[in-house]
């Protein structure tokens, strides 16, 4: 997996992309997206206020239709990680991949590579 993802993993509270909702929202008026961010080229749900471990934060994702976001690419990473410095404020969020099956070897829970 791509070296960016061992930055990302360090996210702690949740960052929830609802990838049901997303192609919807995309459909639109761009007025009216709330809950949602667009950041880069995405529309990210991300909720701050709550604070679980990964499994939960996946079944919170689930329980609402979507899942912890996948990072697909470099760019998509970057775009976060600004979002995220700008606000000048530590926080930490979840994503979907993770080392549980193989210490260091990161594994999307989305797609299973």
């Amino acid at each position: 997996m791509l070296n960016f993802v061992n930055f990302s993993l360090i996210f702690l509270h949740i960052l929830i992309i609802f990838t049901s909702d997303v192609a919807s929202a995309e459909n639109e008026n761009k007025n009216n997206r709330y809950p949602f961010i667009q950041i880069g080229s995405k529309y990210y749900f991300i909720n701050e206020s709550l604070k679980m471990n990964w499994f939960a934060a996946t079944e919170y994702c689930r329980s609402y239709g979507g899942d912890l976001a996948h990072i697909e690419s470099p760019e998509e990473f970057q775009a976060l990680e600004k979002y995220f410095l700008d606000r000048d404020k530590e926080s930490y969020f979840w994503i979907d991949g993770n080392d549980l099956a193989s210490e260091g070897k990161f594994m999307s829970h989305t797609t299973g590579r």
